[in-house]
């Protein structure tokens, strides 16, 4: 478990076990092997939960483009509790090869705050993360790069870091076994 998500607390969400499971092999294999295949987009939606934090999903939509043996696979679902609303992203980068490694190997770090807005990047518990939130009107994103090659990143307006953090800690589990075969 990623250090990141530690203080957001369990994990809380529902999703078909054997699809997920069947997402970490194929995500597993593709980072064991080395190839950069890009994941297919059945396989990514299929770590997009069902429900997670009192939020109930939604609309759910894929891409997948490539050219030039540069190319990319995403898988994207609405969230809605109540009055709030989020948009939750899988997105494997494997079409982009080293630029991704490249990025994560680039110790990048940067803050800024103004009045009740803030945006960090930088390292947390080893996994590149990117959050940028505004406190006063409550609309922020979140994300992290798994792998070298997986983005997971929420967005939504009045909700809270901490809404943003648990999506994308209901996917992040998916991509265990990916840092553990990166060895």
């Amino acid at each position: 478990e990623h250090a990141s998500f530690g203080q957001v607390g369990p994990r809380v969400g529902s999703i078909d076990a054997d699809k997920a499971q069947e997402a970490v092999d194929r995500m597993e294999k593709a980072v064991r092997t080395g190839k950069a295949e890009l994941v297919s987009t059945d396989v990514l939606k299929a770590t997009l939960p069902g429900s997670v934090a009192g939020f109930d999903r939604g609309e759910v939509a894929t891409e997948s483009a490539s050219a030039g043996g540069f190319g990319s696979a995403s898988a994207k679902a609405d969230y809605r509790r109540g009055d709030t609303r989020a948009q939750l992203r899988v997105i494997d980068l494997a079409g982009a090869g080293p630029m991704a490694g490249m990025a994560a190997a680039f110790s990048v770090e940067r803050s800024f705050e103004q009045g009740e807005a803030y945006e960090k990047v930088g390292k947390v518990g080893g996994v590149m993360t990117m959050e940028k939130y505004d406190r006063g009107s409550r609309r922020g994103e979140y994300g992290i790069l798994i792998g070298d090659r997986f983005l997971v990143q929420a967005e939504g307006g009045g909700v809270s870091m901490d809404d943003l953090k648990s999506l994308v800690g209901a996917v992040d589990r998916y991509f265990d076994a990916l840092e553990g075969g990166k060895g």
